[in-house]
């Protein structure tokens, strides 16, 4: 190729200089190596290529298309067009492509490898495990036939081939970062591949096994997104049923017990679809109760999530049991904080904002029921004036060390085992709330009740007792406790 430059001596001096860059960061088949080569001719002497606005506009979006839609035409417009994407089309594209465990063709997968290893803001040890499924499940020659057997211009061709071989190589050099950072090194292994892809089969496991769940949060997504309405039809009544099934069936016995059901990847995103159904129901005080459970939990999403967050875990457990270990810890998951930017800006899908908005601590209450009295679809509850005793506890870690969260930044939050040594006095003195007949129906007078009000009439309950006395919690943020 360099004799096209005959008369450039640069040019001819840049080509020797690429090649060995190349030849040195790749094992490249003698086939991709030309195309290479021909990938940065075209783009180092022709400015801009003439194909580029044709290959961009062949992937815009179309008004008419769906988010989802909108999300894939950016990945591969990214791989085939070398098109630059905003940080919240990025993080769109990667949470449809999260939604399922396998992608839709061996072009998406190879597409998916170079968005996320060719973004440089996100460090090896959460993105190597966000993606060592999909490295493990393509090979250059499936590559190359999946490639081969698509109708593209020369263009999109070569881009496509060079981006696949960055994003391998890419994926290696990760890898060395990783044991430079490790000790010991053969901790690597542990807790970046096999801890992520467990993670990933587990999911996948729970995923054929919940189907029914999947499908129900998908298609509230799907509409939700579609931005007709935020109160989307019929959404409290599916996925409510759904969200305590499943919560039930773990059989809880304590709060710690739900935090943990909610924190698992399918409950959690369960969680999350129902906190935004309530409050597309302007039922502000409903999904900001639930949400207290998510608000500062990691964002679970699909497979690959649960990957990273399983060698967040990994991570955190074997430094907190060996100090002599050195490995990276509190590692913020990948996209997390992109994915809260991109939802909160073009879709809304805010998790977090039923908790949020307003003032959480001012908008609780508690009272020992002394009336309930229902009113339509309400009950209304009042409640008598006395002294409360708040207990006091003397709280540890539980052995041996269980996970029940890990929070948006990487942190993790364990179970702990409480001894009781006290108790605090104050006044009670709440004033009549009602709740929805849905949630009150096991609410008894003479019960110690907490609750959430959000400022509205409607409130939700938070921690019931079988008691006035605080001593037994039979249900938390309402769900029953066994």
């Amino acid at each position: 190729m360099a004799c096209t430059f005959e008369d450039q001596p640069n040019a001819h001096a840049w080509l020797a200089a690429q090649q060995q860059v190349i030849v040195n960061s790749n094992h490249l088949p003698d086939w991709a190596l030309d195309v290479i080569y021909a990938y940065y001719l075209t783009r180092n002497y022709k400015s801009p290529p003439p194909e580029e606005g044709a290959c961009a506009g062949k992937y815009q979006p179309a008004k008419s298309d769906g988010v989802a839609v909108a999300a894939e035409k950016d990945l591969l417009a990214h791989f085939f067009c070398d098109a630059k994407l905003s940080g919240d089309n990025v993080a769109r594209a990667v949470w449809f492509y999260d939604r399922n465990p396998e992608p839709k063709s061996t072009i998406h997968r190879a597409a998916f490898l170079y968005l996320v290893l060719s973004r440089k803001t996100f460090g090896f040890q959460s993105i190597i495990p966000f993606v060592q499924h999909d490295l493990r499940a393509i090979n250059d020659e499936q590559f190359k036939k999946a490639l081969d057997g698509m109708k593209i211009s020369e263009f999109e061709y070569q881009a496509a081939v060079r981006n696949y071989f960055e994003s391998q190589t890419a994926a290696v050099l990760g890898r060395a970062e990783l044991e430079k950072a490790t000790k010991p090194t053969n901790l690597v292994d542990k807790i970046y591949y096999t801890a992520a892809e467990d993670a990933f089969n587990d999911w996948t496991k729970t995923f054929n096994d919940n189907k029914k769940v999947a499908a129900a949060v998908s298609s509230f997504e799907d509409t939700w997104l579609s931005g007709e309405s935020d109160a989307v039809p019929g959404c409290r009544e599916t996925l409510g049923p759904l969200l305590r099934s499943f919560v039930a069936a773990t059989k809880p016995k304590s709060k710690d017990d739900i935090q943990a059901a909610v924190s698992t990847p399918m409950g959690f995103i369960l969680t999350a679809a129902y906190v935004q159904c309530a409050k597309g129901h302007k039922l502000k005080a409903e999904s900001g109760g639930i949400a207290i459970l998510i608000s500062k939990a990691a964002r679970w999403r699909g497979p690959r999530t649960a990957a990273a967050l399983a060698s967040i875990k990994a991570a955190g457990l074997a430094a907190e049991e060996n100090s002599r270990v050195e490995v990276a810890t509190s590692i913020p998951p990948p996209f997390s904080d992109a994915s809260a930017t991109w939802s909160m800006r073009d879709a809304k899908w805010d998790y977090q904002s039923g908790a949020s908005d307003g003032d959480i601590n001012s908008s609780f209450g508690a009272g020992v029921i002394s009336k309930i009295t229902p009113e339509g679809d309400n009950v209304k509850l009042e409640f008598r004036i006395e002294t409360g005793y708040q207990p006091i506890y003397d709280c540890k870690l539980a052995t041996p060390l269980r996970v029940v969260q890990i929070t948006g930044d990487g942190q993790l939050i364990y179970a702990q085992v409480c001894r009781r040594t006290g108790t605090k006095e104050y006044k009670i003195e709440a004033k009549p709330v009602k709740f929805m007949k849905s949630v009150a129906e096991k609410l008894r007078v003479g019960q110690f009740i907490r609750f959430y009000t959000q400022g509205t009439e409607i409130g939700y309950p938070v921690e019931v007792y079988q008691t006035d006395k605080e001593d037994k919690l039979v249900e938390y943020t309402g769900f029953p406790l066994n």
